[in-house]
């Protein structure tokens, strides 16, 4: 877990070169989505951010159904 916490991938980010979904809670108090969500999504040249709104850290409970459908919608659409 410290990897993840303390490691900084930002160089890296630009050269994955894979369709990449990221689903974040726009608000999200442990990891601020303009912080995190965000300068990611900018970083990865194949991106795409779904910005839940008032959703906090556990969106993967909180909104499990959304989460499963753009799931469904990314991995079946064309790149």
């Amino acid at each position: 877990m410290r990897m993840g916490a303390e490691t900084d991938f930002r160089a890296e980010l630009p050269a994955f070169d894979t369709p990449t979904l990221l689903i974040h809670g726009d608000a999200d108090a442990s990891a601020p989505i303009e912080i995190t969500g965000r300068k990611t999504a900018a970083l990865l040249p194949r991106a795409r951010l779904i910005e839940l709104p008032e959703a906090g850290h556990g969106v993967y409970v909180t909104h499990a159904r959304q989460i499963a459908n753009e799931v469904a919608k990314f991995v079946g659409s064309p790149d």
